[in-house]
């Protein structure tokens, strides 16, 4: 029994039950918000939310051309359900000058610039899913953030745009 999905592009947990009791005390338990879902997303650019905010919008799904896309309330008439997210800012990476990889900055630096100089960086975001709805960390990204998640065909930048690069970032090297 299918607990717990992904949107097909997206890595992460996938919670698969057992026996049908386990599949319905867990969904009971997601239902009643007595489990942290939290994901770490790549975006392009820097969010102007900076450090940790807590975002409530309402957000619908609708059909654009045979595709589904999710929308903001008053994008669309058709109806939006309350979603909230807390997003907290983890890092901050520049491309470096040879254009092939990033190195990671430090949040006063951002903080000089204007958000037009910043269209060569990129950030690490974890995203704290309150409310769950389809494709919420990538609406609440791209328009509220005004951040796309790096890579995403949907609801990100054209490919074009984008530097033709690996997208792992290291986070940490220990021993």
């Amino acid at each position: 029994f299918l607990v717990h999905r992904l949107d097909k592009c997206v890595s992460g947990l996938v919670v698969v039950a057992t026996s049908s009791r386990f599949c319905k005390d867990f969904s009971e338990l997601l239902r009643q918000h007595k489990v942290t879902k939290k994901y770490i997303g790549v975006v392009h650019g820097v969010p102007e939310v900076l450090l940790k905010g807590k975002v409530e919008v309402r957000v619908g799904i609708g059909f654009n051309t045979s595709k589904q896309k999710a929308f903001l309330e008053g994008e669309r008439e058709d109806r939006t359900l309350p979603s909230t997210t807390i997003i907290e800012l983890k890092s901050i990476y520049r491309l470096t000058d040879n254009g092939r990889s990033f190195v990671e900055i430090e949040l006063s630096e951002v903080r000089e610039k204007g958000l037009a100089e910043l269209a060569e960086y990129i950030s690490m975001v974890e995203y704290e899913l309150i409310s769950g709805k389809k494709h919420q960390l990538r609406v609440v990204s791209q328009r509220v953030l005004g951040c796309p998640i790096l890579l995403d065909l949907k609801y990100g930048l054209p490919r074009a745009s984008l530097p033709n690069l690996v997208t792992v970032i290291p986070e940490r090297l220990s021993r």
